[in-house]
């Protein structure tokens, strides 16, 4: 791995280790805070059962840090799975991260890429700059810094500081032709959970 790549993925694993876990009810999240995790765990527990995919992110939030439950990727899995169906961007830039770092699951970037493309096409900050690091590294997606650019300045316009030191260094290897085409995909873009391009 070059110095470059070394950088990028340094900056975006410091920014993504920090990132809070998924938004849920509100009782929930409140025992959580209060760090009250058997708590949240009971108020969550009947609520994702229901079928109510923020209840069912943070229990996978839960069962993939050990917060009032053993430590336990398979379930994990199983809950972030439900809410990702369902939509629930934070449980696919979750799960997607399951797969980037290889827990529970063989190391995967294809489908990491696929689950950060569709949290990344609602709007998540998070897996925009996430996505434009792959496409700048051609990890899981063929490199393209036209698409690197795209992303990283949609996740930097949106308050994702990493994406910024992205973006920096991006247009170190970018024409200018392919500078302006990444704004202008930027520009055009739109909040759309069922965007495959």
């Amino acid at each position: 791995m070059n110095k470059r790549a070394a950088l990028f993925m340094g900056l975006f694993a410091l920014a993504f280790f920090h990132a809070a876990p998924p938004a849920s009810a509100d009782s929930c999240e409140a025992a959580a805070v209060r760090k009250d995790y058997k708590t949240a765990y009971r108020l969550c527990l009947p609520l994702a059962e229901k079928g109510e995919a923020s209840a069912q992110g943070f229990l996978g939030w839960m069962y993939a840090n050990g917060w009032g439950v053993g430590k336990d990727y398979r379930k994990a899995l199983l809950w972030y799975y439900k809410a990702a169906d369902q939509g629930n961007a934070s449980a696919q830039v979750l799960l997607g991260r399951m797969y980037y770092e290889g827990k529970g699951v063989p190391k995967d970037y294809q489908r990491a890429a696929r689950l950060y493309r569709k949290a990344a096409d609602q709007g998540d900050a998070w897996a925009q700059g996430v996505l434009g690091l792959m496409y700048h590294l051609g990890w899981g997606v063929p490199k393209d810094y036209v698409k690197a650019y795209k992303w990283c300045n949609l996740a930097s316009a949106r308050g994702h500081e990493s994406a910024l030191v992205c973006l920096n260094l991006l247009e170190q290897s970018m024409t200018q032709e392919q500078i302006a085409e990444g704004q202008r995909l930027s520009r055009n873009w739109q909040p759309n959970a069922n965007s495959d391009k």
